[in-house]
C-alpha cells in the first residue's frame, strides 16, 4: 500500500505544470495543520515553517499526527513540486473547551485552506 510519504518522493521533482496539484496535494495541506508551532497571521515559507519547529520536543503522550506532520514537512522542504508554496494565516487553539486548527497555503494560482479533525489531543499547540 502506497502512502503520502511515496507520494511525495514519486513527485518531489515534478512541477505542478507537469502534474496538476491534486486530492494528495490537498491531504499533505490538511497533515500540516498538526504542525508543532504557534499561531501566526504572516506569510511563511516551508523553510520559516520547518524553523519554527525546530524547537518541538515531543511529550510522552504526543499524538501521532504531530509526528506525522513533521515528517512530511521535512519531505516536502526541498522539493521542486512545493517550491513556492507560501503558509499564512495559522490559528491553533487548544484549551478544555475548544481544539481548532486551520493554515492557508498558496501556491501559483492555488489557494487551499486545510483544517485539522478533532480528537481527544490537546498538546500539539504551544502555549506562549
Amino acid at each position: 500500500m502506497y502512502t503520502i510519504i511515496d507520494y511525495i518522493y514519486f513527485y518531489k521533482d515534478r512541477s505542478l505544470s507537469e502534474v496538476k496539484w491534486n486530492t494528495a496535494d490537498n491531504l499533505i495541506c490538511s497533515i500540516l495543520c498538526y504542525l508543532p508551532c504557534n499561531s501566526f497571521e504572516g506569510k511563511k515559507s516551508l523553510k520559516d515553517l520547518y524553523e519554527a519547529t525546530l524547537n518541538y520536543e515531543p511529550e510522552h503522550n504526543s499524538i501521532t499526527m504531530t509526528f506525522k506532520a513533521v515528517e512530511v514537512l521535512k519531505e516536502i522542504i526541498d522539493c521542486k513540486r512545493y517550491k513556492n508554496m507560501t503558509v499564512s494565516r495559522f490559528e491553533c487553539i487548544r484549551n478544555n473547551e475548544t481544539q481548532f486548527g486551520a493554515m492557508t497555503f498558496r501556491i501559483d494560482d492555488i489557494t487551499v485552506v486545510a483544517y485539522e479533525g478533532t480528537d481527544r489531543a490537546f498538546s500539539h499547540c504551544r502555549k506562549v
